[in-house]
């Protein structure tokens, strides 16, 4: 059976929990906060871990349009004619405009996920981050700038799925319902 937030001991010097794709750490420290203070409804962790659910959902919406704006299709749509060299020269500044808005938006979900200890989403996202940089998995400059969006959205599909993981399972350890996240609100049995 998975634990929940109610199960640790807290005051334990080993912490015993399983939360996928979360470093112990990390987590640890934040929860520490609402330990010190003696909050045992954990609202500050909680503010944090539902902060971290919007973001990522929005951050994702984000990459998806900055995606979009880059596609052949939606330059065609910004070129009001058939001019083969000024659709080329709309498509490289689509692309690297996406590429910079892409590498920004890596960093800021990156950021995120390591203040939570979220280290599977962290880790994507640094590589998001590089690609938007046009630097391969190599650590390499990559001169392709299609090839960096492909593997930008790659590697934003296995984050989403990665993401998915991690959210499932820390709604179970804070014991929150799906729809918690949407307007900010817990479960009233949540961590009570």
């Amino acid at each position: 059976m998975a634990r929940t937030i109610d199960d640790i001991d807290w005051n334990a010097s080993v912490r015993e929990y399983d939360l996928p794709g979360v470093e112990h750490a990390a987590f640890d420290q934040i929860i520490e906060m609402d330990i010190l203070d003696n909050d045992k409804s954990y609202a500050f962790t909680l503010g944090i871990v539902v902060s971290f659910f919007t973001q990522a959902q929005e951050t994702f919406d984000a990459m998806d349009k900055a995606l979009l704006k880059a596609s052949p299709d939606e330059i065609k749509k910004t070129v009001s004619s058939d001019d083969a060299e000024a659709l080329s020269e709309a498509q490289a500044q689509a692309e690297t405009s996406a590429l910079a808005e892409l590498s920004s938006l890596g960093h800021y979900l990156k950021g995120s996920s390591a203040t939570l200890g979220v280290t599977t989403v962290k880790d994507g996202c640094e590589k998001i981050q590089l690609y938007g940089k046009m630097i391969g998995d190599n650590g390499a400059p990559e001169d392709d700038r299609n090839k960096c969006l492909v593997n930008i959205k790659t590697k934003l599909d296995e984050i989403r799925q990665e993401y998915q993981d991690v959210e499932a399972a820390l709604r179970r350890f804070f014991k929150m319902e799906p729809e918690d996240a949407a307007d900010g609100s817990i479960n009233d049995e949540a961590v009570s």
